[in-house]
């Protein structure tokens, strides 16, 4: 039996207290393949400070499947729960192409947007396919019909050799769906390139940039498209972090986002404020 989907609104997990009611909500938002529990720890560490909402984008987690893929589209799909939750002001965090959705969403909702937040992505075409390998070996998954976890490992260990994107994949494994995973492979695969699209526009509030230090999303080159799209941005580094830096050092990345927050103006005392 297939899992149950909202075909209206995106599957979404608030987490509200009312004595936070008068600073901006984070707004949580994963990459390719994963779903709303990727930036979890970033919302349990954040708890006391802000209301948090984390969401499965389009054709990933719990969400509804859509044939199309594009940052418009997703950027609205976000606001629509902001605006059933009754949201006003936001902040938006994502990572990979989470943090494509979140500089859009700053681009086409700005007056909602009082920060922004992007994890290990550049607002740039990056062109080159980077997944068919990942891709390749979910169609072995599917083709295989593997019905328990232990067959999808077999079959995904015989097709990649790095042990994080197996262990990452594992965790969407499902046998409710003949795609095998949650996110919806083959409609992911169909529109890659269309995730692969960027349209250039300016967001000019607070914007803060956190790469990992080994990571090749945002190198030297890329770099320099940031100030011109986001003029009062902020750039970090995560030093010997690879694309998964929130993973790997969690509180290297929560002291950037504490130093931003505070000196965006976002937090209310000086004993949020830290110093790097």
């Amino acid at each position: 039996m297939a899992i149950a989907r909202n075909p209206d609104l995106l599957n979404y997990q608030y987490t509200y207290t009312q004595e936070l009611a008068d600073r901006p909500t984070l707004v949580l938002i994963h990459g390719l393949m994963g779903d709303l529990n990727n930036l979890g720890m970033i919302g349990r560490h954040f708890a006391d400070r802000f209301n948090i909402l984390r969401v499965d984008l389009i054709n990933h987690g719990h969400s509804f499947y859509r044939n199309e893929m594009d940052y418009y589209q997703m950027a609205n799909d976000v606001l629509k729960v902001v605006d059933t939750l009754g949201i006003k002001e936001i902040i938006p965090v994502g990572h990979s192409m989470g943090g494509k959705v979140a500089m859009r969403i700053a681009f086409d909702y700005a007056a909602r947007c009082r920060g922004l937040v992007v994890l290990d992505m550049a607002p740039v075409i990056y062109g080159k396919r980077g997944h068919d390998d990942i891709f390749y070996a979910i169609n072995q998954v599917i083709a295989k019909d593997c019905q328990t976890r232990e067959e999808c490992r077999e079959v995904l260990k015989a097709n990649l050799d790095n042990v994080g994107v197996i262990n990452f994949l594992l965790k969407s494994f499902t046998t409710e769906e003949t795609h095998k995973f949650l996110f919806n492979a083959p409609v992911l695969e169909k529109e890659y390139d269309h995730i692969g699209i960027w349209e250039e526009s300016v967001f000019d509030g607070p914007a803060a940039f956190i790469h990992g230090g080994d990571s090749p999303y945002v190198d030297e080159q890329r770099q320099q498209a940031i100030p011109r799209q986001f003029p009062k941005s902020k750039l970090y580094c995560v030093e010997g972090a690879t694309h998964w830096l929130h993973a790997e050092q969690p509180k290297t990345v929560f002291a950037y986002m504490e130093n931003f927050f505070a000196s965006a103006g976002l937090l209310n005392s000086f004993a949020d404020v830290v110093t790097i």
